[in-house]
């Protein structure tokens, strides 16, 4: 069984969807050539700074770890 063109409504176009790698906003990679994904933030200057993905990882454990402390922290004055 063949599809044609032709044998569309002319509104629908036929054209193989090609998928898409969706990458998070914040993971950029900077050079084809590295290959090594990039994690990008803004710094209280307003400067980009740029972390690999290792050091991404830490550092989120870190912001993690001040949140749960700050949390703790309210909830015994509480």
């Amino acid at each position: 069984m063949n599809i044609y063109k032709k044998d569309f409504p002319k509104s629908v176009s036929v054209v193989p969807q090609k998928r898409e790698r969706k990458f998070p906003k914040s993971v950029s990679v900077p050079q084809k050539r590295e290959r090594k994904f990039v994690i990008s933030y803004k710094s209280i200057s307003f400067q980009n700074c740029y972390f690999s993905l290792a050091l991404a990882k830490e550092y989120s454990k870190l912001i993690a770890a001040k949140e749960i402390t700050k949390s703790i922290e309210k909830n015994s004055k509480n």
